[in-house]
């Protein structure tokens, strides 16, 4: 094998180990960039179904999940009256719309991550085309 021919197998080789890393990336970012969507429409469910608790009456009984599969009875009191997270295990009393505003604000970061994601996706794409453009030309000038 020339000096040439070796030189050109190594560049192969590094080439190919990069395009596997990149698109190991991108299976990566399209994998976290499912889990954003994911939790954006849990999201929007939870704004619909809170809307739905606001038209509920006082005193309508209603199944309160224990643990899955498990639930009790329970009444409610005030439907505008909700305990939430709010994180460092701490809960806060809001009201429905407060609650809706909290939501909207975890909705809008994570169109900003979305959209951060969907730009890295965008460049590790161009990537690839361009390591497999490259390594297509290297091969083929070994033929």
């Amino acid at each position: 094998m020339s000096g040439k021919n070796l030189e050109n197998t190594k560049k192969l080789q590094n080439l190919y180990i990069e395009f596997q890393t990149a698109e190991e990336q991108m299976k990566q970012v399209e994998s976290q960039l499912q889990r954003f969507e994911e939790h954006a429409a849990e999201l929007e469910s939870i704004k619909e179904s809170l809307d739905e608790l606001k038209k509920t009456q006082p005193g309508t009984e209603i199944l309160v999940p224990v643990s899955q599969g498990i639930f009790v009875r329970a009444s409610i009191r005030n439907p505008d009256e909700l305990i939430v997270n709010v994180g460092g295990n701490s809960a806060v009393e809001k009201d429905v719309e407060g609650t809706k505003q909290l939501i909207n604000v975890q909705l809008r970061e994570i169109e900003a991550a979305k959209k951060d994601l969907m730009s890295m996706l965008l460049k590790l794409s161009a990537k690839l085309k361009n390591l497999e453009a490259e390594i297509t030309k290297i091969a083929e000038a070994e033929n």
